[in-house]
């Protein structure tokens, strides 16, 4: 009995003396509970307003980099394949988030720069639902767009960006015969398409929540 009294003595004083990240400088505190620490402090270099000011500066740089090395790789192909309006215009997002990223390094404004590569974002899969991108595959981007919006803007804002981007779609949708629409979608995909769009919507918008 008296053992066990001893034996529970020691272990209610080593957890009490057990180093913490609040406590101990070698087990530093994550960046937030949104953001774990480890290579985001190793790439954010410097001073931050807060830890989720860190946080929101390295997804900036990752949706960044994403932006800059995903539009390199298709404007090569669309050149190898001759799509040379395409590639033009994969060219001109390619230098807008090239020019964010700079942007970003300089203000070190990691929120404003997620927000420009999300209408920089939306503004070209909206160029991808309008021309049909490669043998009509274009509009199959849109469905990250409410995941970065909700990242970027949060719920509500989200929301409302969320809103007026659908109703560009359903526009480009349901209106074929407008002049800056040149994909042929046939009435089957269109309708599959809307409700499997809401249908993201509403889980992502679920997930934020």
């Amino acid at each position: 009995m008296a053992s066990e009294n001893l034996n529970r003595t020691y272990a209610d004083n080593a957890e009490k003396h057990t180093p913490t990240p609040d406590t101990d400088p070698e087990h530093p505190q994550t960046v937030s509970a949104k953001y774990p620490a480890g290579i985001i402090d190793r790439v954010c270099k410097g001073d931050f307003a807060s830890p989720e000011a860190k946080g929101d500066y390295f997804f900036a740089l990752v949706f960044n980099w994403a932006a800059i090395v995903m539009t390199s790789l298709f404007i090569c192909l669309s050149l190898m394949a001759g799509r040379i309006t395409h590639a033009a215009a994969l060219s001109i997002v390619c230098l807008l988030s090239l020019g964010n990223y700079i942007y970003q390094r300089i203000s070190r404004d990691g929120k404003r720069a997620t927000t420009h590569i999300m209408y920089l974002m939306a503004a070209m899969w909206i160029y991808l639902l309008c021309s049909g991108g490669v043998a009509n595959t274009g509009p199959l981007w849109l469905y990250t767009f409410p995941i970065l919006a909700f990242f970027a803007q949060g719920l509500k804002r989200g929301i409302v960006t969320i809103a007026i981007f659908w109703v560009i779609c359903t526009i480009v949708l349901l209106f074929p015969g407008l002049p800056f629409v040149t994909a042929d979608y046939s009435v089957p995909f269109r309708s599959r398409f809307m409700g499997s769009m809401v249908a993201v919507i509403i889980l992502s918008m679920i997930y934020e929540y």
